[in-house]
């Protein structure tokens, strides 16, 4: 267990909870799972997702959640202002998305959006000035 988190009780609306980890160590691959348990008792496991925290000196990125449905976050933390690149390719080495963008010092988030997609295996390849990573990701319904 990392943490427990209160929930709101039964309601009609969607909730979001989260929770940072913070006792990570740069590029090793950590596996996540959530456990919902209601008042009644009964108990539902999610599927389990993996992230990674990528680092080099000065420029640190967080992928997740892996597996993904809908959308893939980049989560980028950058001790200088640089270009970016993120390539999504097939399982055929056949691009399918692609982006630029120019990253500020700081913190920030980027979203590729996964809806039509099919599912399957994908490989998101990350470039900068001193980076280049490559992770596989795996597309769910």
């Amino acid at each position: 267990n990392i943490t427990w988190v209160d929930g709101n009780g039964t309601t009609q609306q969607q909730h979001t909870y989260a929770y940072d980890d913070k006792d990570v160590v740069f590029n090793q691959k950590y596996y996540y799972r959530l456990d919902q348990r209601d008042f009644n008792g009964t108990s539902t496991l999610s599927n389990i997702v993996e992230a990674i925290l990528f680092s080099v000196d000065n420029f640190n990125v967080v992928v997740y959640p892996n597996p993904a449905q809908n959308f893939v976050k980049i989560e980028i933390r950058s001790e200088n202002e640089r270009d970016f690149e993120w390539i999504l390719y097939n399982a055929i080495g056949q691009e399918v998305l692609k982006s630029n963008s120019k990253v500020f010092k700081g913190n920030q988030t980027i979203e590729i959006p996964l809806t039509g997609l099919s599912n399957g295996t994908y490989q998101l390849q990350m470039k900068s000035e001193d980076f280049v990573k490559g992770i596989k990701l795996v597309k769910i319904q």
